[in-house]
């Protein structure tokens, strides 16, 4: 073993000692700056089969044939963007149809944020198969998507103001630009975490929990009972109660949210189809019979029986209903 001895000041044998120390460090923060900027500047691939969406390919063909090179690029940006975010919430979803259709309606509808479109989009289409590279600029998630985030944060206090004293129904109307906050969270989240970038500090994660948590028990729990004066109806009540159900709409003899009205009148049996046919009407009302929603339809059903064609007028009813009642609520933003 060798030993060096040398006559240099003790300050600069200290500085020719600490030299390569500081240089490991530098080279940490290098490495560290590099691996943080390729996983910012990662590219996304989606790859989409004919066999999953035969409905995209085949607009996608139409495209090819007669639209533009611009209009193809905006239909396969879009659904990629709906298959980034808008499929992964169906896929986990355990929600009920009503309060399922508000998020959806509510996801699609962000997906046209500004911050949301990718720098770069590259595609590919063969014979069965779509093949998507997406790439979003590296200041943009870093500095407009966390800034938005923490706006977003900040607002969400705002909406512990709201009385728990108001039926479900009033206090979800007041809440759906909360729930319009929330699931705009959830995709920048989203957006983040796919390009492998860290999210901002947020002090309101406990609340945007038991806000989301309070939007689904109000979306659960809507009721109605019955106008007395269509108690003439009471033979299709069963059925209608049943068919509203589905949509998270529950009768109940206590004070409810609404009060619903309806009239099914049958105009018999087409001589020419054989269908059913039927003049129908529902509603929901508030206080004093003010309506919120309400749908009149003209119903054509083929069945093996009036019976059976009624209740089949009676589901429709109900679906038509629940969308209105649905696209009121999304009005309310």
């Amino acid at each position: 073993m060798q030993h060096t001895v040398s006559t240099q000041p003790k300050a600069h044998n200290e500085k020719v000692c600490h030299a390569p120390f500081l240089t490991v460090l530098v080279l940490i923060a290098l490495w560290s700056f590099m691996v943080w900027s390729s996983s910012v500047q990662a590219n996304i691939r989606v790859t989409v089969n004919s066999t999953e969406s035969p409905e995209l390919f085949a607009h996608l063909k139409v495209l090819s044939e007669g639209g533009s090179r611009a209009q193809k690029l905006a239909f396969i940006q879009i659904s990629v963007l709906r298959r980034l975010f808008l499929e992964p919430a169906h896929n986990v979803s355990k929600k009920t149809i009503l309060e399922s259709q508000l998020r959806t309606a509510i996801r699609d509808k962000l997906l046209m944020l500004p911050l949301l479109q990718p720098h770069d989009i590259q595609s590919s289409v063969q014979s069965n198969k779509l093949n998507v590279v997406v790439e979003w600029l590296p200041e943009r998630l870093t500095l407009q998507v966390s800034a938005r985030l923490q706006m977003l944060d900040k607002e969400l206090t705002k909406y512990l103001r709201i009385s728990s004293k108001s039926n479900h129904f009033e206090q979800l109307k007041r809440l759906m630009p909360a729930l319009y906050n929330i699931e705009e969270r959830r995709i920048l989240l989203q957006l983040l975490k796919l390009n492998g970038v860290e999210p901002p500090p947020l002090k309101n994660s406990r609340l945007v929990v038991f806000l989301d948590q309070h939007i689904s028990r109000l979306a659960t729990g809507l009721t109605f009972n019955m106008k007395a004066l269509v108690r003439e109806g009471r033979e299709f009540e069963s059925d209608l109660i049943t068919s509203l159900e589905q949509y998270s709409l529950i009768f109940t003899a206590k004070p409810a949210d609404f009060i619903l009205d309806y009239q099914l009148d049958s105009e018999g049996q087409n001589d020419v189809s054989g269908a059913w046919l039927f003049d129908a009407r529902i509603a929901l009302l508030a206080k004093f019979n003010i309506k919120i929603v309400s749908a009149k339809l003209t119903l054509s059903e083929m069945a093996d029986n009036e019976s059976q064609a009624q209740r089949q007028a009676l589901a429709k009813m109900a679906d038509s209903l629940s969308e209105n009642l649905r696209a009121f609520l999304l009005e309310k933003h």
